[in-house]
């Protein structure tokens, strides 16, 4: 199996001076992005063959192929930056990319691919340059934590008896319920005695219940547009 990542390295090479010259008027810089962008992805799903890549992953792969590039014909060496490496990712870590890249043993095959995918008679061409592969291509957050995912990480971590799966579980089907279900649901609950032993036992699970629970609960209430209470199968 042939090896991408020196073909990744050799890329970011010709990348940094791109990224350092004055203005982009012959489109280095688009095409260094682009051919960048695409060999990272060839090699990425390699490296993760599921396409599963975790944040700690990404991290890894950034230092990989981006920590301190030597520059062709010069001494120096130059790190990118966040952003600028952001434009390339955009790109690569893309489901279609990474999909098609894994299918894939080149740039040009990778690039056509995604063109197959994306195009159409009144958008053909678009997936050959930079600014056209990143308007064309679905957008993707950049790995960065979403507010509910933040809840769900500090619940989870918090809640050692796991009863925060537990109160996802319930506003879940809640959720599922029609009105009428859901009076009958809350009779019931206001009619039982307390006399066990309470359903969250530990203090700091109640805590951070009390906190986030009401956020939680907004986040699963937007799947409501889409699929109403009352909605009829």
């Amino acid at each position: 199996m042939k090896n991408f990542n020196q073909d990744v390295l050799n890329s970011v090479s010709k990348l940094v001076p791109a990224e350092n010259a004055f203005g982009d008027a012959s489109g280095k810089l688009e095409k260094a992005r682009l051919d960048t962008a695409l060999k990272l992805a060839l090699a990425v799903s390699r490296i993760e063959p599921t396409l599963d890549i975790k944040q700690g992953e990404k991290t890894k792969i950034k230092k990989q192929f981006f920590g301190n590039p030597k520059i062709e014909g010069e001494k120096q060496t130059y790190v990118l930056t966040n952003d600028q490496i952001k434009s390339i990712t955009k790109i690569t870590y893309n489901p279609v990319v990474l999909e098609c890249a894994k299918e894939s043993e080149s740039a040009d095959e990778l690039k056509s691919k995604i063109a197959d995918k994306l195009e159409t008679k009144d958008t053909k061409g678009m997936t050959s340059s930079y600014r056209g592969m990143v308007s064309a291509l679905p957008k993707q957050d950049q790995g960065k934590e979403t507010r509910e995912e933040k809840i769900n990480r500090d619940m989870k971590e918090n809640s050692v008896d796991d009863s925060y799966t537990m109160i996802k579980k319930i506003f879940s089907e809640i959720l599922k319920l029609d009105c009428a279900n859901l009076k009958k649901v809350f009779k019931f609950i206001v009619s039982l005695d307390n006399t066990s032993e309470p359903m969250v036992s530990n203090q700091d699970d109640q805590d951070l219940i009390i906190e986030k629970v009401p956020s939680v609960f907004a986040q699963f209430s937007k799947s409501l547009k889409d699929a109403p209470l009352n909605k009829v199968a």
